[in-house]
């Protein structure tokens, strides 16, 4: 056997979308891993878009020449039981980062779209960590983790499960790779696996003896069409020297998005403290977009936890917390960050996020609990989600900001296209019910933005920092802006006027700063009274709320479209004929009081439909929609006492099925159930769930 190249050995991997590359992974560190949560593809979908090549075959049965086995792992290619196609099989038991690496002379990816293999995990393999890469000129690729692309989401124990990857997950298109590994990705020592029909566009009937049949398609599944495969976290993992917690599951789409939570409890490598959104990847036409918060600033991600105050700001950047898994279902979970700051005195801060099946966009919901400080000791405002993610996508780079643009009772945004400087062109004439903030790339097909879930009136966000000055503004452009207060010299608004932080304090700099924060008036946390846009608000002893995180494509108005359905959620109604629909509930992340519920049975912490079930277990309940659609609503069944998913559930009286018409996990610990209803609804939709 030949002396294999060191995969272990310092690989460069992503940092940020575009920032600085660092390097992680060493043989000679063992128990560090750079996991980046994998890319899995339907390549029926992808044969449409690229030229067909035939099968490329490196192991079926034996090794297919010209491939050669380089692998460092003890392993047996003729192995027999279990076999696959009535022959044999690859066994490997893999200790720490070692790897089965199949070499060639010189292979060319060019029209090829997925590699494919079958996995079986033997007695105790199941959910095992991965990594699939490439070597490339001598040079070993990131690569991508192997469970999420398989059936079920995960390496299946003592079953034969197919995984399909994209290929541009593994080498930049039409590369010619010298070798192919697939490697112990967490450190540890692994029970013996198994593996069969390793290849490059592998015909999607090709199934070993005794294993499922895959879709027609061989990939993900359309929603509606066939199931969303069930979510996953890994819990404690090094990603790029962070220990974090990745959160893995499906979109309305049913293609995999994948959520790098940097753990709060110590110090990170970037100097900070953790609690927030390292890295997200999706999938943009077929690939996937990889996108982090910049290495070497103070702000490496998004999602921390910043208030200003008159004496300046607190960040949980400064401040040690802690945090834990609320929620690992099925198709629902729910991550925990608690930090103790003092803006002016103690506050305590609980930070939920909630990922679901069929749900694309992530929700943030904070509570700023003032109680230590005691009433009007603290006058703070409330900035959080605060930081940076270069959302263009590892390929791209870090490049200018075409656009910017806000919600409060008005639409702002910039006109022209770009880059977003002080000299910015601007329309602020639109009304406005939904608070957000959005911003755009000038180099690529992609937007950030973060959504409230609920109406302004519902709950007043955004700054008004200047006092009122900002209503000078509203109902003007930069052609005309009457006697609104604008930036010395420029164009645009004065950057303290802004309600919402967005890069207003980069643009003297740089027009690159991906900054993106929420807003809300000083005395927001703390003052049992204060004033903000002409209305009278209490922020003691709680200031609660949620925004919802959207990344995708620009052309296809994405953040806009959350706007519309949470302006949708606002006007629709919610009843039930068995069991009730609550009238109140826990007033945000981590408190106890209840408020109303607006409109009844509308969860805003989760943005979630909420319905008590009848003393049976069962509820029938309808939910009808305002002018327009509700995407993939989700519902919390409380009082559901049932230890498993329902045995029954209609729609309309029509039988649906579990993961395929609806995603459902049982939350013991709240005796309740989540369902995600697998539909767009636009009128009247009745369901009955069945314990």
């Amino acid at each position: 056997m030949k002396k294999h190249l060191v995969l272990g050995a310092a690989t460069a991997v992503l940092a940020a979308c575009g920032g600085a590359s660092e390097v992680d992974r060493s043989s000679s560190t063992p128990g560090t891993s750079s996991f980046v949560p994998g890319a899995t593809v339907d390549p029926a979908a992808l044969s449409a878009a690229l030229p067909s090549a035939p099968t490329e075959w490196i192991y079926q049965g034996a090794l297919v020449s010209p491939w050669e086995d380089w692998s460092w792992t003890p392993h047996s290619l003729a192995n027999t039981a279990p076999a696959a196609e009535g022959t044999n099989s690859i066994a490997a038991t893999m200790g720490p980062w070692e790897a089965l690496y199949f070499a060639h002379p010189g292979f060319s990816t060019a029209g090829h779209s997925t590699f494919s293999l079958w996995v079986n995990g033997g007695a105790s393999g199941a959910g095992v960590a991965l990594r699939v890469t490439a070597n490339v000129g001598g040079v070993w690729l990131p690569g991508t983790g192997l469970g999420l692309a398989c059936a079920g989401g995960a390496v299946p124990a003592n079953t034969w499960s197919r995984c399909d990857i994209a290929l541009s997950a593994i080498a930049p298109d039409g590369a010619t790779i010298s070798g192919i590994a697939i490697q112990e990705d967490s450190g540890t020592t692994l029970p013996t696996l198994y593996f069969h029909s390793l290849g490059f566009d592998v015909p999607s009937a090709a199934t070993p003896d005794g294993g499922p049949s895959p879709a027609a398609d061989g990939g993900i599944p359309p929603a509606g069409k066939a199931d969303c495969r069930r979510m996953s976290v890994q819990n404690g993992v090094s990603v790029n020297g962070y220990a974090s917690d990745v959160y893995n599951w499906y979109d309305a789409n049913c293609l995999p998005r994948s959520a790098t939570l940097v753990r709060n409890d110590a110090v990170d490598p970037g100097g900070g403290h953790g609690g927030y959104l390292r890295q997200l990847s999706y999938q943009v036409d077929g690939l996937t977009r990889q996108c982090a918060g910049p290495s070497g600033t103070r702000y490496e991600g998004w999602g921390y936890s910043v208030n200003h105050h008159a004496a300046g700001s607190r960040s949980s950047h400064d401040v040690a917390g802690s945090y834990r898994t609320v929620l690992n279902g099925t198709h629902h979970s729910i991550h925990e960050f608690k930090v103790r700051l003092t803006p002016g005195g103690p506050v305590d801060l609980t930070v939920h996020w909630f990922f679901a099946t069929g749900r694309t966009n992530p929700v943030y919901a904070i509570t700023h609990d003032a109680t230590p400080a005691g009433p009007d000791v603290v006058a703070a405002d409330a900035r959080s989600p605060y930081g940076n993610l270069i959302f263009e996508g590892i390929a791209n780079g870090n490049g200018p900001v075409a656009g910017i643009g806000w919600g409060d009772q008005y639409r702002f945004t910039t006109t022209g296209s770009g880059p977003v400087t002080f000299d910015s062109a601007w329309d602020y004439r639109g009304g406005n019910a939904v608070p957000y903030t959005v911003m755009w790339s000038g180099t690529t097909d992609a937007e950030m933005g973060a959504v409230q879930t609920q109406t302004f009136d519902a709950h007043v966000s955004g700054g008004d920092y200047g006092g009122g000055l900002l209503a000078d503004c509203w109902g003007r452009t930069s052609a005309s802006p009457g006697s609104c207060l604008l930036q010395p010299a420029g164009a645009l608004l004065r950057d303290w006027l802004w309600p919402f932080q967005l890069n207003q304090y980069e643009l003297p700099f740089v027009t690159t700063s991906k900054r993106m924060a929420w807003g809300s008036s000083l005395g927001a946390v703390g003052q049992t009274a204060y004033s903000s846009f002409r209305r009278s608000l209490s922020g003691y002893p709680y200031q609660s709320y949620s925004v919802i995180l959207v990344l995708g494509k620009r052309s296809d108005q994405p953040t806009a479209a959350q706007v519309a359905e949470i302006e949708v959620a606002a006007a629709s109604a919610l009843s039930a004929t068995v069991g009730s629909v609550p009238a109140s509930g826990p007033g945000g992340v981590g408190r106890a009081d209840r408020v109303p519920y607006q409109p009844a049975g509308y969860d805003s912490t989760y943005g979630v439909w909420v319905v008590n079930a009848a003393s049976s277990g069962s509820a029938t309940f309808r939910l009808e929609p305002g002018l327009g659609a509700l995407l993939h609503p989700i519902f919390r069944i409380e009082g559901w006492t049932a230890a498993g998913p329902p045995a029954a559930v209609s729609l309309g009286g029509a039988a649906i099925a579990d993961g395929i018409d609806y995603f459902a996990t049982v939350d013991p610990a709240r005796s309740a159930l989540w369902l995600t209803l697998n539909r767009r609804i636009s009128s009247r939709a009745e369901l009955s769930v069945q314990p």
